[in-house]
């Protein structure tokens, strides 16, 4: 029981390892990291790989206030909150 267990943790561990992670959520996308970024979607150059609920709110306003409302940084430069 204990391997069935311990093996279940290390799969888990392994899948989060093959997708990338919303730049402003944290969590999982169901973006592989070795799709090439011309290919994905959400993918924003200079700030990161977003989730879909993300990348549908920037396309409803402009992504640059809301990388900026997040604290995400967009070509090198450091945003502050604004919440």
């Amino acid at each position: 029981m204990m391997n069935k267990v311990i093996s279940y943790f290390k799969k888990k561990d392994l899948d989060d390892d093959l997708y990338e992670t919303c730049v402003i959520w944290k969590c999982r996308t169901n973006i592989r990291k070795d799709q090439p970024i011309e290919q994905r979607y959400g993918y924003i150059e200079g700030a990161g790989q977003l989730c879909h609920k993300c990348y549908q709110k920037i396309k409803e306003q402009s992504w640059y206030e809301y990388l900026k409302a997040w604290g995400i940084s967009y070509g090198g430069t450091k945003y502050r909150s604004l919440l």
